[in-house]
């Protein structure tokens, strides 16, 4: 999933268009580069850009904040792109009254983009936005693209291209569904047009529908309707918070369309993945080793050694998962009072860190460390789940 944006705005989506390389798809004039962009690339840029948003999630929610921030940065740009794309006249001509409220509700999402870039990467000295603050403006910036996308393709729906549909199109259904986040098992629709729409009405074949999960089952693969009809795309959503994507394949071309999932109520509140977790029966099992420093007697620089914990140190354990939440929290405080144990010295400092989870676990480590810069030792205990 991560990059998926990034190549899609670098290609196909610029090359519609792109001020950058619209030398090869126009002509000069005094110097200046003039550039052809139809509703339907206008469009395609505004695809995009969602997109952009939604992958900006799952970093995000994995703590990989440069990467996040990395992501919106392209997304911004891309938006600079669509704003001197507005700036065209035969796209203001094709575009009609729509131009106007197109151009005010694009500057909006920008003001948008720009609060949320800085929200991932706070300015240095800066206080840190709340997980859940980030996520809402997240997703107000990603509707905010869409009400604009939507705008667009309400010209294109309308007015028809007269040279037909270059791609399929993809929107929602009903055309305006108010949330960006759908929620876990929700019904979700969306209509497609084929190629060579409007002349063009119906797929010659059905297209062959793919669901690709980065983690567990955010969008359910077991439900996929196509109605050959209305060209009605249906689509479950499942239990867990994440993002997910759907790929059309129509007559060699694949279209991607990314989905998100808020998961469990409470998810946000949670390292990502952990709301996740099945009910049932976990063993949890430890491992870990020590490291010790002081100088040298002789030379006076400073000696390390690491020793692992021997096989059989810790206890095993099985304990029944009711609530995530709890469960989570029982294991780091059970995770604590081992590491103590071991490091039970005056000035001992603890962290813990979630490691992985996945759809089977997930795996905490504990750092204990005591003494000084020149004498001491540090203490590295990893705390596993596994579900049995």
């Amino acid at each position: 999933m991560n990059g998926l944006f990034r190549a899609a705005s670098r290609t196909g989506m610029t090359l519609r268009g792109g001020a950058g390389i619209c030398a090869a798809i126009a002509f000069m004039t005094l110097g200046q580069c003039v550039w052809a962009i139809t509703p339907e690339a206008l469009i395609q840029k505004y695809d995009a850009a969602q997109a952009g948003i939604v992958e900006a999630l799952y970093p995000f929610r994995l703590g990989k904040l440069n990467d996040a921030a990395e992501t919106l940065e392209a997304v911004g740009e891309l938006m600079t792109e669509i704003q001197a794309d507005l700036q065209d006249p035969d796209l203001i001509a094709a575009l009609g009254k729509s131009h106007r409220s197109i151009t005010s509700k694009t500057a909006s999402a920008v003001k948008l983009l720009t609060q949320l870039t800085t929200w991932v990467t706070p300015p240095e000295g800066a206080k840190a936005k709340p997980v859940n603050s980030v996520i809402s403006k997240l997703m107000a910036t990603g509707k905010s693209v869409k009400s604009v996308q939507e705008a667009a393709s309400k010209v294109v729906l309308k007015d028809g291209d007269p040279n037909g549909l270059d791609d399929i199109m993809i929107v929602t259904e009903p055309f305006a569904r108010k949330d960006f986040w759908d929620k876990p098992n929700q019904i979700v629709k969306y209509k497609l047009y084929p190629p060579g729409w409007p002349a063009v009405t119906t797929f010659d074949s059905p297209p062959d529908i793919a669901i690709i999960n980065t983690f567990g089952t955010v969008v359910d693969p077991d439900y996929v309707l196509w109605d050959p009809v209305k060209n009605i795309l249906t689509l479950r959503m499942g239990p867990n918070e994440g993002v997910a994507r759907f790929e059309v394949t129509y007559q060699g071309k694949t279209k991607k369309h990314l989905m998100s999932c808020r998961g469990p109520s409470g998810s946000t509140s949670l390292p990502y993945g952990i709301s996740g977790l099945q009910k049932g029966n976990y063993l949890i099992t430890m491992s870990g080793s020590v490291t010790a420093w002081a100088p040298n007697p002789q030379t006076g620089q400073l000696m390390y050694h690491t020793e692992s914990i021997p096989d059989g140190s810790f206890p095993t354990e099985t304990v029944l998962l009711k609530n995530p939440k709890t469960f989570l929290n029982n294991a780091i405080k059970e995770a604590n009072v081992i590491a103590a144990a071991i490091l039970a010295q005056s000035g001992s400092k603890g962290v813990a860190s979630l490691v992985s989870v996945d759809d089977s676990g997930f795996v905490i480590a504990i750092t204990v460390e005591t003494g000084t810069p020149t004498l001491g030792a540090r203490g590295t205990f990893y705390i596993t789940t596994t579900k049995i």
